[in-house]
Parts: C-alpha cells; sequence; structure tokens
C-alpha cells in the first residue's frame, strides 16, 4: 500500500527541483541540522565523514560553467571546508555524460575560488582554510539504488532509503521543527519507501511483457513511473532492431516523457534546405491507459531545432516544405489509396510565436490488455513500412527539385 504522506497525495516528491531547494532551505536553516547527520554515512559507503560538520550555506541549482548543480552545501570541519555537490535524481534519468563531466568539473581551483566568492557574497568572511584544505566531493542522491550502482565510481551514491533508514536513529531537538524540515522529513519519508519489488519487475520487462502489466506497474510504481517508460521504450527499441536492422531507433526524452523515434532509410533530404522525416511515439501512460495510442510521422529541420532557435525566416521555409510535402502526400493517396493515416488539421501554417508543427499524419496502434511489447513493435514495423512506400519516392521528387 502507498505511503500516504502529503508528499504523496500532493505530488511534491516528484519535482526535483522542490526537493533540492528543500534540502539548501533545511541546511540553511540549520547550520547543525539532523538530515546532515542521517546524510553522513549510508550503507554503502562513508560520506561527509568528518565529524563536527557545520553548513556554512546550502545553494539550489547552483551555476557553475556549463553545469548546474542541484544542491551546493559548503560545510566547514576543523581546519577544512569541504564542497558537496548533489545530484538530486527522483524520477529524471541521468543526462548525457552528466556525472562524468560533473565528476570533471569540480576538481581543481576554479569550484574552490567560486565557492568562496559566494561564501562571501552571503556575508561570510572566513577565515577560508588554505586550497590544500579544501575538498570537493560528488553525491548522486536516487531512488532506484540500481541505477546509484551503475554510476561512475568516483561518485558517492546515496539512494533515499538509505537517508530515510539512518534519520530513524537521529535524535531531534526538543523544540517544535519547522515547516522546512517537516516537508523534508516527509520527501524523504515517501521517497525512502522500499522499492525493491518495483525494481524487480521493471528489470524483468521483456518484448513478452503484455500491455497489462505495464500498466498494473505505472499504477502502483508512481515513483519509478519514468523509469518504468523509459525501460519499455528500450524494450520497443531492442524489438524494432532485430525486425528492421536497416532502421535509425532511438530513446530520447520529450516534454519530460520518454519517447521512441525510428528513421528509415531515405527520409532525409540531402540538398538545399534538409530536413528529415521521422516515426515517433511517445510511450507515456496514456498508451497502456486508454489501450487506444497512435503514433505520430513528424516532419524536422535537420539537424533538430525549435522554431524558436531556427528563426522566423527559416522555421517559416522549414514549414513550407512540410505543407510541400503534405500535398504530394494527398496526390499520392489519390492514385495508391487511402491508407490507415490521419493528415487532417495538419495543413495550417506556422505563425511566429508558435511552437514548431512537425505531425504531418498518424496511424493508430491496437493495443489490448494481452498485448506484448514485441507485437507494438511489429505495428510500428509494419507502419513504418507502409509510410516508406509513400514518403521516400516524394522526398526523391523534392530533393531533386532542390538541386
Amino acid at each position: 500500500m502507498k505511503s500516504q504522506t502529503l508528499s504523496y497525495t500532493t505530488g511534491l516528491a516528484k519535482k526535483e527541483t522542490v526537493v533540492s531547494r528543500l534540502i539548501a532551505a533545511a541546511f540553511n536553516e540549520d547550520p547543525h541540522s539532523p538530515f546532515l547527520d542521517a546524510l553522513r554515512s549510508s550503507r554503502e559507503q562513508p560520506t561527509l565523514s568528518d565529524s563536527g560538520l557545520k553548513v556554512l550555506g546550502a545553494f539550489p541549482e547552483f551555476a557553475f560553467g556549463k553545469n548546474r548543480f542541484d544542491v551546493l552545501v559548503v560545510l566547514k570541519g576543523k581546519g577544512s571546508l569541504q564542497i558537496a555537490v548533489v545530484e538530486v535524481k527522483v524520477s529524471a534519468h541521468e543526462g548525457n555524460d552528466q556525472l562524468a563531466r560533473y565528476g570533471r568539473d569540480i576538481e581543481g581551483n576554479l569550484l574552490r575560488n567560486r565557492v568562496i566568492e559566494q561564501l562571501k557574497c552571503v556575508g561570510y568572511d572566513g577565515p577560508f582554510p588554505t586550497e590544500d584544505s579544501i575538498r570537493s566531493d560528488l553525491y548522486y542522491l536516487t531512488v532506484n539504488r540500481q541505477i546509484v550502482s551503475r554510476s561512475d565510481n568516483r561518485v558517492k551514491a546515496l539512494t533515499f532509503n538509505d537517508w530515510y533508514q539512518n534519520l530513524a536513529n537521529v535524535e531531534w531537538p526538543a523544540t517544535n521543527r519547522s515547516l522546512t524540515a517537516w516537508l523534508l522529513e516527509d520527501v524523504i519519508t515517501y521517497l525512502g519507501r522500499d522499492h525493491q519489488l518495483e525494481i524487480d519487475r521493471l528489470e524483468a520487462l521483456s518484448a513478452d511483457t503484455p500491455s497489462r502489466e505495464i500498466r498494473d506497474l505505472l499504477q502502483n510504481g508512481d515513483v519509478l513511473q519514468k523509469e518504468i517508460l523509459r525501460r519499455t521504450c528500450q524494450v520497443v527499441e531492442d524489438c524494432v532492431r532485430e525486425l528492421a536492422p536497416e532502421m535509425k531507433t532511438g530513446v530520447y526524452d520529450s516534454h519530460g516523457c520518454p519517447e521512441f523515434g525510428l528513421q528509415a532509410p531515405g527520409w532525409e533530404e540531402r540538398t538545399g534546405r534538409r530536413f528529415s522525416i521521422k516515426l515517433v511515439r511517445s510511450i507515456n501512460a496514456d498508451l497502456f491507459q486508454t489501450m487506444r495510442p497512435k503514433a505520430n510521422v513528424s516532419f524536422l529541420p535537420s539537424p533538430y531545432k525549435s522554431a524558436k532557435k531556427l528563426g522566423a525566416d527559416r522555421a517559416r521555409a522549414n514549414d513550407r516544405r512540410r505543407l510541400e510535402l503534405l500535398h504530394e502526400l494527398r496526390q499520392s493517396f489519390s492514385v495508391k489509396g487511402i491508407p490507415p493515416f490521419d493528415i487532417s488539421g495538419e495543413d495550417k501554417y506556422w505563425e511566429p510565436g508558435q511552437n514548431s508543427i512537425l505531425k504531418i499524419l498518424e496511424f493508430p496502434i491496437a493495443v489490448g490488455p494481452d498485448t506484448s511489447l514485441q507485437q507494438i513493435a511489429d505495428q510500428i514495423v509494419a507502419a513504418a513500412r507502409q509510410v516508406d512506400e509513400y514518403i521516400r519516392p516524394i522526398i526523391k521528387q523534392l530533393d531533386n527539385q532542390a538541386k
């Protein structure tokens, strides 16, 4: 049964920015915070090991170079400073090379000098220890221990379950706790539940897994929902690669939701204003809840940029190309017969200030409670090949016109 904490009922703990700000606020509120004691060691390895540590400052969303650390905590020990960079992961996935990049960037004196400047800005005048007495460490705080175990070996791994277990041994002050401390404890209680059963089911997902099992897992694995969807995407991608090795595939995040993308050979204009066609399917909770999903075929600038980054002139030119493709598709449909694709409502013009109009057609995927991930992949590949019969000659024609 799910823990009926405030964090559960409000969804508070699912927002990593909120969690990071709560951690920073609790540390700033009490320099000897009991939360710090509870973080000082995990079941896997010692962390923040010096005794008598005092928080000098905790900074959420700390900008450093091209990085933005979730929480940066500066701690004062006996004649030393410790800089703890904490990367918080609740539902998001590690960014490309993120931990390795952070590990490299916190080494050396640049971060140390930046932190000293930050401390001076908030009113701490020292004394500051020598450079060799300032240590920088990177902590990865997440829900899923399997993710932690795959982290860079330079990263100190923690889970919310570690933090929750250690909090049970903390002696809280006799005075009433603040709202900040109460909220953070509530978040840790919620995120620190034992998720091992959900994780085992997540790891067991395969091509034969039926949709009803994924739907059940999504309903009961609320904290791990994005991990469940991402793993589902990866299984579908593996199936598609086996069925159609000639096609390019990828799994990525789109608007906070894992998405599976596929591109057949020849779905890209090679000259003039380049564009590419991609078949995409957001593997989201709606797919398994409604059992009436659809996949889209999208028209993208190549390399992809949003309309805002393209600029108005390039975005208009790209939109004209999309409308040309739509016109040619309709002509082709009238000759070859209309397949089960829907292209209605997509022929409006893009206007400055709007998001890019990407979809050129969509088609249904038949999903029932017993439909396996392999069967979903079978339908996606079949649709891609049917789309290819129409799109490939049109792209070749547009390509020749641009020469």
